[in-house]
């Protein structure tokens, strides 16, 4: 597709820190401004790219997601329940965190 193509035209162009602004390439590597301020301050040369890696950047860095599924993970398969397979543990997890989910949303409404 064409934003495809553009993306990858405009990504060659950043790999050869080809810019038109003269702070962009000099700034590029420096460790005063922030990745998500060099896009939104250089990138405008760049808009496929730009908006993809804005979005990119935007996404809050976690991993409390990962904790919680191992916490419930952890209480379904213990020392009393260790003999349960990894399918069946999956889907207990699975529907562990579904019916919590749905606990919520009903306190919500």
């Amino acid at each position: 597709s064409y934003t495809r193509r553009q993306a990858i035209c405009e990504y060659s162009k950043f790999s050869l820190e080809d810019f038109s602004s003269k702070g962009a390439a000099g700034t590029r590597e420096d460790d005063d401004i922030s990745s998500f301020d060099w896009w939104a301050s250089y990138g405008s040369e760049m808009p496929v790219l730009q908006k993809l890696i804005l979005r990119l950047l935007s996404q809050p860095v976690t991993s409390l997601c990962c904790e919680r599924n191992w916490s419930i993970y952890g209480h379904i398969r213990n020392i009393k329940r260790n003999k349960l397979t990894s399918q069946h543990t999956k889907d207990l997890v699975y529907v562990d965190s579904n019916w919590r989910l749905l606990s919520r949303k009903r306190k919500e409404c």
